[in-house]
């Protein structure tokens, strides 16, 4: 279900085996959505539910276990991640 947007800020701070983890994670796919969808008239947002379902891929642990820390943090897992905040990086962070 669709809950609105929130802005990828929001996952500054939220952190499941390392600090930032998943905003970064979140940074890097709306990147790679971006880059997929340059030149075409499509749009991909990233749900919350989504960004907790390729976390649990990546770390090889339970989607439960990662929407269990979003939830605490207060993120609706329907929400999109708007990267209102993304910059062009040129190798540093």
């Amino acid at each position: 279900m669709y809950h609105g947007r929130i802005p990828l800020s929001s996952l500054k701070g939220v952190q499941f085996l390392c600090a930032n983890d998943l905003y970064e994670l979140a940074r890097l796919v709306i990147r790679l959505h971006e880059a997929k969808n340059e030149g075409t008239n499509t749009i991909t947002f990233q749900t919350v539910h989504g960004l907790a379902l390729a976390y649990a891929t990546l770390v090889g642990v339970s989607r439960e276990q990662v929407e269990a820390v979003m939830n605490t943090a207060g993120l609706p897992l329907g929400a999109a991640i708007v990267g209102d905040d993304l910059r062009p990086t040129d190798g540093a962070s």
